[in-house]
């Protein structure tokens, strides 16, 4: 029998470059049906940059919508801190008043013969989601246990600390407070490193050693919508998908669990130190009220730990008042006969924390056993 003929085999350089031709012909592939999917709106783009990502999905949903484009509860756009209080808004159980404040009891912005006056700011565990104007630690700490005095509650959903911040800076002052308390949601702090969250906001970058707001303008949602529509901004990467993809995964892999060397770490510290330094020169005891989520009740090690060690260790440094929620929560949440926690406090949940902070207030000296506040200090020129 004669022998089959043999077919030479292709050189070494030869399969490498089909290897490679069909390496190039799989991405092409998948970039074109990725932007085929993209085109049809069934996917976003994929970006490195995590604001403008936050941007592109509020834009889909925003574009074909007649609704007030902001979104945010009882809220306003502005273009300093993104959204503010919207006075004399309501919904079932939730009242903001004529001055911003929730509740509709006002408080006016001079200071009256009641003492001490209390000043809180914060997100939405401040300003009390889902329970009603009453139940709030805001209210129940007016009520129970400083009747004498006054508590002025402007927090606002979905405000990073940076804007909680800003917003004292700017609103809160004006009331000359005896104490202010910033509610400080410890999963709160990856806001402190976004420009996009909810909505576009103001953000702290580090400028040396200090921290500075970024002072990029916020354009309102009407005007980001028109952008859009008119095609100056385009829901489209600089980079084709795959590279944007890549990057982004390089991102999220380089990307530092939040310990005492990560950037947003340090861009905290910066701001919990410059909202200490304003309010000892305006003469108001400043007060940190660190607010643990859910995850507390089940695990032992958590984000909400870490998060909460850094921020008391960061207190106790700098001399500024601090109390820490999550060991007090889950300590009393196994004899509770109904939960702590439905996304968000619940009225109970208030009642602890109320009951808490005034303690808390009490043993750093801001207030005396009745309820008024200790000896005022004298603003700083």
């Amino acid at each position: 029998m004669s022998e089959a003929p043999s077919h030479p085999r292709p050189s070494a350089s030869k399969s490498a470059l089909f290897a490679g031709v069909s390496l190039i012909g799989l991405l092409l592939l998948v970039e074109g049906a990725w932007r085929a999917l993209a085109l049809a709106g069934l996917v976003l783009p994929p970006t490195g940059d995590r604001d403008l990502r936050e941007e592109w999905l509020w834009v889909t949903r925003h574009l074909e919508s007649g609704k007030n484009p902001l979104n945010i509860a009882q809220a306003q756009f502005d273009p300093e801190l993104g959204w503010i209080p919207l006075p004399n808004s309501s919904r079932p159980g939730a009242t903001v008043n004529r001055l911003g404040q929730r509740g509709s009891e006002v408080v006016p912005v001079e200071r009256t013969d009641r003492s001490p006056r209390v000043l809180l700011v914060g997100d939405s565990y401040t300003f009390g989601a889902q329970v009603n104007d009453e139940e709030t630690y805001s209210s129940l700490l007016a009520k129970r246990y400083l009747p004498e005095g006054e508590v002025i509650n402007l927090g606002i959903s979905g405000y990073g600390p940076d804007q909680a911040i800003l917003f004292y800076e700017r609103e809160g002052v004006k009331y000359k407070p005896d104490i202010v308390v910033l509610g400080f949601f410890v999963h709160g702090i990856s806001r402190c490193a976004a420009g996009f969250k909810y909505y576009a906001k103001p953000r702290f970058e580090l400028v040396g050693e200090e921290v500075q707001p970024s002072g990029a303008r916020i354009p309102s949602p009407t005007e980001l919508l028109a952008e859009y529509r008119a095609g100056s901004r385009k829901i489209a990467p600089r980079y084709p998908y795959l590279a944007e993809e890549f990057l982004d995964l390089f991102r999220k892999a380089t990307t530092r669990k939040i310990d005492e060397t990560s950037s947003v770490w340090k861009i905290t510290e910066g701001m919990l130190d410059r909202f200490r330094e304003r309010a000892e020169a305006e003469g108001t005891h400043p007060f940190l009220l660190i607010i643990p989520y859910s995850e507390i009740l089940e695990e032992k090690e958590s984000r909400s730990t870490v998060v909460a060690g850094l921020l008391v260790n960061k207190a106790r440094a700098s001399g500024l008042a601090c109390l820490d929620l999550g060991p007090i929560f889950r300590e009393k949440a196994p004899r509770e006969k109904g939960p702590l926690y439905n996304g968000h406090w619940t009225a109970r949940g208030h009642e602890i924390a109320a009951e808490a902070l005034h303690q808390s207030l009490l043993e750093a000296g801001f207030l005396k056993s009745k309820g008024t506040p200790a000896t005022p200090r004298v603003a700083q020129p």
